[in-house]
């Protein structure tokens, strides 16, 4: 598919921008050939960044120049990201049982972005851009894709048919957009390898205490 599609047609935050369609990237094409499983290469960028920055610090260099995931970022501080969409974290157990072959109806894959950590009070849901995304703006309105490939268009955080489940463990309500269960059985603490769906966009990995792999979510940067 070409790179228009990843954009949603009603995108409200300015630093997304199709990649090869804006002069941040020079108008390049994309490198549908970076795409090479052999070497664990999947996407074009599948690199390590090559500035260790914080959040809120300016890039340095040529940064624009592969296909980006920065929509933490203001424009003036290197924010720019190829896709609208969010997608579930892949590691732990939600990588093993939300991203594979065989769908499942109950299993939240992708979607449109929610507030930062699921909030649904405060200025991280009042200020997010993503409010701005489909219907009234003073509420989150969007789409979410299933294992199964069905469609559903929420007004909530917690889609009926999702739930966190946890061996002997009562089944409980689970926000798609939050990594909100700590823990399950002998994990603890360790958000990221739990099985509860968790949708966010995602720039970097890191190795947690234990050397698995350990997703850093990113969200919008708050309206001002």
């Amino acid at each position: 598919f070409n790179t228009d599609i990843i954009i949603c047609p009603t995108e409200p935050n300015p630093v997304v921008k199709q990649y090869g369609e804006n002069e941040d990237d020079e108008f390049e094409a994309y490198d549908y050939l970076a795409y090479q499983p052999g070497n664990d290469v999947y996407w074009m960028g599948d690199v390590a960044d090559p500035q260790q920055v914080s959040q809120g610090d300016a890039l340095v260099g040529s940064f624009n120049k592969e296909f980006r995931s920065r929509i933490q970022r203001n424009q003036s501080q290197g924010g720019i990201s190829h896709v609208s969409y969010a997608h579930t974290l892949l590691a732990g157990d939600r990588r093993s049982s939300c991203w594979r072959a065989s769908g499942d109806s109950s299993k939240v894959c992708l979607g449109n972005r929610g507030p930062r950590n699921g909030a649904t009070s405060g200025e991280d849901y009042t200020k997010s851009p993503t409010l701005l995304t489909h219907g009234p703006t003073q509420e989150w309105q969007g789409h979410y894709c299933f294992g199964d490939n069905h469609v559903e268009y929420g007004k909530s955080f917690f889609p009926p048919n999702v739930a966190y489940e946890c061996g002997s463990q009562s089944i409980l309500p689970d926000n798609v957009f939050d990594a909100d269960f700590p823990s399950c059985g002998s994990q603890l603490n360790e958000k990221h390898q739990q099985g509860d769906a968790w949708l966010a966009q995602n720039e970097t990995m890191v190795e947690d205490d234990k050397g698995q792999p350990q997703p850093i979510a990113i969200y919008d940067r708050e309206l001002d």
